[in-house]
C-alpha cells in the first residue's frame, strides 16, 4: 500500500530527521569524556584545570556562583588552559553550552549506588568517578570552599589521583558570620586554614574575605599568596538600559535569597528586610501600597516563609510575593533583570553579605539598590568607586544591633530616598552614574587589574610548575 506523503508528512519527518541529526551532533560533540578525548589531550599536556563542583548552569538556583566560576573559567580558558569540570545530571543543553564555553564536563559512572548527596559522590571518586584519571593534563585543582564540603572533595581528588597538582581553593564566605555554634564555627575556620595550608594559594571572593583571612594568612609558617577577585559581570547586563519607575501609587521592593534551603534560614535572613519593609508600608499607609518581592525562594519553603515574614512585618500595609530561580543561566539571568527593572529599590540589607552579589548584578544594569555597610559590596564601592558610598550604602548597621533597630535605620533611609521625587531622581542619577563607572573600572580600572592579577598568578604558577 503506496503511502501518500502530504505536506505534513513531509514536514514531521524533516522534523524528525533534524532532530536525529542533531541529538547525533551532541553525542558526537559530547563533552563528557571518552577515552579517545583523555588520548587527544596529551597536545595539551600540563595545561588541565579541573574544577571541582556539582553543577554548571545554576540549577539549585546558586545564580551567584554561576557568575563566580564563569568569569574565572573566561579567565582560564584565555590562558589557553583547557577546563575540566565535575557534574552531576546535566541537561543536553546545559552540556551544548559547556562545549561552546570549552568546559570538558564529567559526569559520574552511571550504575553506581544511588546517593542524595553530591559531595558524598565526590568524595566517593574512586567509585563515582574512576574515569578522572586518564585527565592526565590536569596541573591545577580548584575546589570551593564551602560548609557543605566542596573543598574538602577537591582535596581528596587532589591527594588520591593528582598529588603533584596545585591545588587552590575559593574562599567564598566567612564561618564567624554562619548561624552556628562558635565550637561549628572554629572548626570551619581551621578547616579552611587547612585547605591553604595545603595549597598554592587561594582566591578570595572580595575585599571583605580577603580582608577576613590575610590577618590568617600572614601567620601561616609558609607564606601563601592571597588572591582578592571580583567576577566580571556580563556585558549584557553591564549595558543594561533600565527605564525607571515612578513613585505613583505603589512602592515594589525586591530582595534576592539565592541560598536559603529551608523556611528557618529563609526567615531568619530576611527578618530585617521584612521589618524594614514593614515601616516602610505603614509610614505610607493607605496612600502607597508597598509590596516585597523576593526573588529565590522555592515552592517548598517559600508560602511559609511569606506568611512568617508578613507577621515579623507588623504591618497590615504590606505585601510579600516570591518567586523561584528559572532553571538555566539564561532564564536565571533573565529574570533577575526583569525584577530589577521593575522594582523601585532593591534591598540586600541582610548583615551576612560576605560578598553581595546581588547588589554588584544591580549596580552593573543600572538598577536602584540599597546594601549595608557590612556587606562586602560596601567594601568593594568604598574601595574601588568611593564617590558612591554614600548613595548606595546604609550606613550605622552594627552586626551585634538588634534586627529592629537595623530595620530603623534602613527604612530612614529608604524614605530619605523615595519620598521626594527630586532626591529619587538624583539618586537613580547617581545609580546610573555608578554603572558606567563600574563598567568601566572592570574594563581597564582597578577592578580590570585585580582580574589580571588572578591571571597573572595561574601563569606564573604554571610556569613555575612546568619548570620554566
Amino acid at each position: 500500500m503506496k503511502t501518500i506523503m502530504t505536506e505534513k508528512n513531509i514536514m514531521q519527518t524533516m522534523h524528525s530527521l533534524c532532530l536525529i541529526m542533531f541529538g547525533t551532533l551532541l553525542c558526537s560533540v559530547c563533552i563528557v569524556l571518552s577515552e579517545n578525548e583523555h588520548e587527544s589531550s596529551s597536545t595539551n599536556e600540563g595545561t588541565g584545570v579541573l574544577i571541582v563542583g556539582t553543577e554548571w548552569w545554576p540549577r539549585s538556583g546558586d545564580l551567584p556562583g554561576y557568575v563566580i566560576k564563569k568569569d574565572l573559567i573566561n579567565i582560564l580558558t584565555s590562558l589557553n588552559y583547557r577546563v575540566y569540570m565535575t557534574i552531576f545530571n546535566p541537561t543536553e543543553a546545559e552540556k551544548f553550552d559547556a562545549m561552546q564555553k570549552n568546559i570538558n564536563l564529567i559526569e559520574p559512572e552511571k550504575d553506581k549506588p544511588e546517593k542524595s548527596n553530591p559531595i558524598e559522590k565526590l568524595l566517593l571518586h574512586k567509585s563515582y568517578f574512576p574515569h578522572i584519571i586518564k585527565c592526565t593534563d590536569i596541573t591545577i585543582i580548584i575546589g570551593y570552599a564551602t560548609a557543605e564540603g566542596l573543598a574538602g572533595a577537591a582535596r581528596s581528588i587532589h591527594d588520591d589521583i593528582f598529588p603533584n597538582a596545585h591545588f587552590v581553593p575559593i574562599l567564598s564566605y566567612i564561618p564567624e558570620e554562619l548561624d552556628k555554634e562558635p565550637s561549628d564555627v572554629q572548626d570551619l575556620e581551621y578547616e579552611i586554614m587547612e585547605y591553604v595550608e595545603k595549597a598554592r594559594f587561594a582566591i578570595s571572593i572580595g575585599p571583605k574575605i580577603h580582608s577576613h583571612f590575610k590577618i590568617k594568612f600572614n601567620a601561616l609558617e609558609n607564606h601563601k599568596d592571597n588572591i582578592e577577585f571580583i567576577p566580571a559581570v556580563d556585558d549584557k547586563i553591564l549595558n543594561k538600559n533600565i527605564s525607571y519607575l515612578n513613585v505613583t501609587d505603589q512602592i515594589h521592593l525586591l530582595t534576592f535569597d539565592f541560598s536559603s534551603t529551608t523556611v528557618e534560614e529563609c526567615t531568619k535572613r530576611l527578618d530585617t528586610i521584612a521589618r524594614a519593609s514593614g515601616k516602610i508600608a505603614n509610614f505610607f499607609a493607605n496612600r502607597i501600597s508597598t509590596r516585597l518581592k523576593i526573588r529565590g525562594l522555592s515552592e517548598d519553603i517559600g508560602n511559609q516563609c511569606k506568611e512568617n515574614l508578613l507577621n515579623i512585618s507588623n504591618s497590615p500595609y504590606l505585601s510579600i510575593i516570591y518567586s523561584s530561580v528559572a532553571v538555566g543561566h539564561v532564564h536565571a539571568q533573565s529574570d533577575a533583570l526583569q525584577d530589577l527593572s521593575q522594582c523601585h529599590l532593591l534591598l540586600t540589607a541582610g548583615k551576612i553579605e560576605p560578598f553581595g552579589m546581588s547588589s554588584l548584578l544591580a549596580s552593573a544594569a543600572g538598577a536602584p539598590s540599597l546594601s549595608t555597610g557590612l556587606s562586602g559590596f560596601a567594601q568593594l564601592i568604598k574601595r574601588h568607586l568611593t564617590y558612591y558610598y554614600d548613595t548606595v550604602i546604609i550606613k550605622d548597621i552594627g552586626i551585634n544591633q538588634q534586627n529592629d533597630v537595623s530595620a530603623e535605620i534602613i527604612k530612614e533611609k529608604c524614605i530619605e530616598t523615595l519620598v521626594e521625587p527630586r532626591l529619587y531622581e538624583t539618586f537613580l542619577k547617581k545609580t546610573k552614574d555608578l554603572q558606567r563607572d563600574l563598567r568601566n573600572s572592570t574594563i581597564d580600572g582597578s577592578l580590570a587589574k585585580l582580574r589580571a592579577n588572578l591571571s597573572s598568578t595561574f601563569k606564573v604558577n604554571l610556569q613555575k610548575k612546568q619548570g620554566k
